[in-house]
């Protein structure tokens, strides 16, 4: 019983919650329309310690994509998140990203404002609930294939 005990701590010792800021983008690569979201500052998220890495990033895109899914019927978008836990770095990427988008001619640009879309925090729970892994593996742990 100790050892189950152990085993439940030692992952929250490898995550930390933190504030952060965070934008998505949502593209089909066979569709002229891409989405953008606004900055937005998102609560109490995980990263995991020494790497900084977003605990269930997959989870804030899969967020994007079901928006997509639902209120404009796009089923093969391919969703990004950018995040940050400064937000004047974070503005430098999006004006990055909206330049590059913009750079190629190809794509018409949708910015959905707060009010069409908001990501809303994952919490420790649902990312182990999802099967994702809280603490990043060890190099040994990694199988080869």
């Amino acid at each position: 019983m100790f050892a189950a005990a152990l085993m439940l701590c030692l992952p929250a010792a490898a995550e930390k919650q933190k504030d952060i800021y965070m934008f998505g983008v949502a593209t089909n690569f066979k569709d002229s329309v891409a989405y953008i979201t606004t900055i937005q500052r998102v609560d109490s998220a995980i990263l995991r310690r020494g790497s900084g890495m977003l605990a269930g990033r997959s989870l804030y895109s899969t967020q994007l994509k079901r928006y997509a899914e639902n209120q404009f019927g796009k089923f093969h978008e391919v969703p990004a998140i950018f995040f940050d836990t400064n937000q004047s770095k974070l503005e430098k990427k999006y004006h990055k990203v909206v330049k590059n988008i913009k750079g190629t001619g190809a794509l018409f640009l949708r910015e959905l404002t707060d009010s069409d879309f908001r990501f809303t925090p994952v919490s420790r729970e649902k990312i182990i609930e999802q099967g994702h892994v809280i603490a990043a593996p060890a190099a040994t742990d990694v199988p080869i294939r």
